[in-house]
Parts: C-alpha cells; sequence; structure tokens
C-alpha cells in the first residue's frame, strides 16, 4: 500500500458515486418506455434511446461491480497497513473514516470532535509517517 494506493481509494469511490447517479438516470429513461426492462440486453433493429439507456445501464452496472470489488480489496489492503501502524486512537479514526468509509473531510471532522483542519492536519502526520518509514 502506498500513499498513491490511499489516494486511489478516494477516485474509485468519487466514480462509483458518479456511476451509480448515472445508473439511476439511464435505468429510469429505459423505464420510460413500458415494454423495455434494463435488467436485460434488447436486441431489436430498430434503435430507439430507450434501448441504448437499457444497453447503457447494463455496461454501467457491470462496471460499478467491477469498481466495488477493486474498493474493497483496496480497502482491506489499507486496513491491513493501518492495523500495521503505531497510531493513537483519532488518528486511527481519521485514517479509517477516510478510506475505509470515504468520509469526507467535515464529515469526519465532526465524527472525531475536531475542526476540519486539524482533522487534515492530522492526517498528514500520519501519513508522513507511514511512508517515510518506507523510504
Amino acid at each position: 500500500m502506498t500513499e498513491e494506493d490511499l489516494k486511489e481509494i478516494r477516485r474509485i469511490n468519487a466514480q462509483l458515486k458518479r456511476h451509480r447517479e448515472l445508473l439511476e438516470y439511464l435505468t429510469q429513461k429505459a423505464e420510460t418506455i413500458q415494454a423495455i426492462q434494463p435488467k436485460e440486453r434488447v436486441q431489436t433493429s430498430l434503435v430507439n434511446s430507450g434501448n441504448e439507456a437499457a444497453d447503457s445501464a447494463i455496461d454501467v452496472e457491470m462496471e460499478i461491480q467491477r469498481e466495488e470489488k477493486l474498493l474493497r480489496e483496496m480497502q482491506e489492503e489499507a486496513r491491513s497497513k493501518f492495523d500495521g501502524e503505531r497510531m493513537s486512537f483519532d488518528e486511527r479514526r481519521i485514517m479509517h473514516c477516510r478510506y475505509l468509509r470515504c468520509m469526507t473531510w467535515d464529515e469526519i471532522g465532526e465524527e472525531v470532535g475536531y475542526s476540519v483542519r486539524q482533522a487534515i492536519r492530522i492526517h498528514g502526520h500520519v501519513v508522513d509517517r507511514m511512508f517515510k518509514k518506507m523510504s
């Protein structure tokens, strides 16, 4: 687990959120046409936006499943890395909130009872310690 891997966890989580929103939109669009169910591909000679939306929804759903699996694997690796580090209780909570629960800085600050600025500062010290040790 590297510092770049931690950033990748955040990137994958953001991508998942965008894909879930897109899937919701495509599913609603496909369901506006009564005869099409977005759970199966439809082959016809006629092309319409309902068919395209249903096919796109299936593709996005498969991408979401792939990203969820990758995110779980990376989070498990991060958990192992965190468990192997010496951290205070609050440091560990901040790292878990940020990378395992994918919380925003505002949410983390509220969760641990620190200002956003202090939570970011503590996080930075932990990351520096974790990866300075590896250099």
